[in-house]
């Protein structure tokens, strides 16, 4: 067969199985607009989805305690918080926010379990601080509001959390159990 006639045969195929996926698509695309008249559909607006107030059957309200919450969530620290903290600020304050981060010998972090920091520390200047950064800290200024909010709160949780541990000292007389008594 000649290369032209191939080439044409080929070109056929091709028209034949365009017009086709042209007409189905067209056909479809029919059948779905036609079902329902627009002018029956009710306008959409954004209070169709903001049942903050009377939520609808079936929808959850965040904002109280609810079965399978955990302690954190109650008091308003999600998984976006903790995976902020865990990416943003772990690397120098640490997991649980006493400065000892794998950054912290180079960046020198407070210890934000601190007791002397969280009485001085002000909620005001912890946001100020995490939105335009201070010192060797960068600033987070993409964070939503939300978050920022629920890092002040991790944050005095830290503080609220902290509880003194005593080093076990060396054994001395004066720190070992007295013995047992004697029987006669």
């Amino acid at each position: 067969m000649p290369k032209s006639l191939i080439s044409f045969t080929q070109l056929a195929l091709r028209s034949r199985f365009t017009v086709a996926t042209t007409v189905v698509v067209l056909l479809l695309a029919n059948s779905s607009c036609s079902r329902t008249n627009p002018k029956d559909l009710p306008e959409w607006t954004p209070g169709d989805h903001a049942n903050v107030d009377k939520p609808a059957q079936g929808q959850v309200d965040t904002s109280k305690a609810r079965p399978g919450m955990s302690k954190l969530e109650q008091q308003g620290v999600n998984d976006v918080i903790l995976a902020t903290w865990k990416q943003n600020c772990v690397p120098c304050h640490g997991v649980i926010g006493r400065g000892d981060g794998p950054q912290a010998k180079v960046f020198h972090p407070p210890d934000l379990t601190n007791p002397q920091w969280q009485k001085n520390a002000i909620d005001s200047e912890i946001r100020f601080t995490l939105k335009k950064g201070k010192g060797r800290m960068p600033a987070f200024a993409h964070l939503p509001e939300q978050t920022v909010t629920g890092l002040i709160k991790l944050v005095r949780m830290l503080g609220r959390q902290q509880k003194t541990v005593e080093p076990k000292s060396a054994a001395t007389p004066e720190n070992l159990p007295s013995p047992a008594p004697k029987k006669p």
